[in-house]
């Protein structure tokens, strides 16, 4: 997997592009007290191996997941994390089929051979739809990522988390526009402004660290914001803008990487 030890770089309008593409609640993700975590399963959607080809099952605790793809195009992504070798990364490599979603809540079979995936992901096919007389065409959404390696199951748990740190930062300087002078919203007004996020804790400095289970934010109410959370493993996650809209964070193969 690619895990650099940070990475810095210039555009915060990258970063926000990338937010609009998905909804990223301000929200921790279940801290999880032990380092290995659970794979071929995620959301009550099982992931089976078979002989012609990989099947996604929708388990009862899945039947509203399975509400949202009944009868319509999806799509089956499988990713095997990529390997370094002296340095040089080869790359991810993902394989993928599209199929129709049966009508009914049955298993979703697929002649996808995942071979040594680290995920696999479900996609909600692109489509058109028609309200009060108005055709609006709908981008792919992701219904369900499951890990089927420990390797996949870090990656993917470190990813919702980097969306988390993402989301926080970009709420906080989108309201923070409003302010006089402009800037990024203190800690203390940021939780102001939401004091049902009891996952919210103030930093007095960029480089400190949250307890297990909560968000980290720092803030000099102008433009050096740094948000931080720890992964279900324990690994420090960090986003940071600074003056002149410079980025630093350790998380940018999880928010512009594999699957995305």
């Amino acid at each position: 997997m690619r895990r650099a030890a940070g990475h810095a770089c210039r555009g915060r309008a990258a970063v926000v592009a990338a937010l609009a593409a998905t909804t990223i609640a301000v929200a921790a993700a279940p801290a999880g007290a032990a380092t290995t975590l659970p794979v071929g399963s995620a959301s009550g959607v099982q992931v089976r191996h078979a002989a012609n080809g990989l099947t996604f099952v929708f388990t009862a605790r899945a039947a509203k997941l399975y509400e949202q793809i009944a009868g319509r195009s999806v799509a089956v992504e499988c990713t095997q994390e990529s390997t370094s070798t002296l340095g040089i990364s080869a790359g991810d490599s993902t394989s993928g089929v599209d199929l129709t979603a049966p009508q009914r809540r049955q298993p979703l079979r697929s002649r996808l051979d995942a071979g040594k995936a680290d995920f696999c992901r479900l996609f909600l096919g692109a489509r058109t739809v028609t309200t009060h007389g108005v055709k609006q065409h709908l981008q792919r959404r992701l219904v369900v990522s499951v890990p089927l390696t420990q390797a996949g199951a870090v990656y993917l748990d470190e990813q919702t988390r980097a969306g988390t740190l993402l989301g926080l930062l970009t709420i906080a300087g989108e309201l923070g526009k409003r302010t006089s002078p402009a800037g990024y919203l203190t800690p203390a007004k940021l939780k102001h402004d939401f004091p049902k996020a009891s996952e919210l804790v103030a930093l007095t400095d960029p480089s400190g660290t949250p307890p297990k289970g909560k968000i980290g934010y720092y803030s000099d109410g102008q433009q050096h914001a740094a948000a931080v959370m720890l992964s279900a493993t324990g690994r420090r996650l960090y986003l940071e803008f600074g003056p002149d809209d410079a980025l630093s964070t350790n998380v940018w193969a999880e928010l512009f990487g594999a699957g995305d």
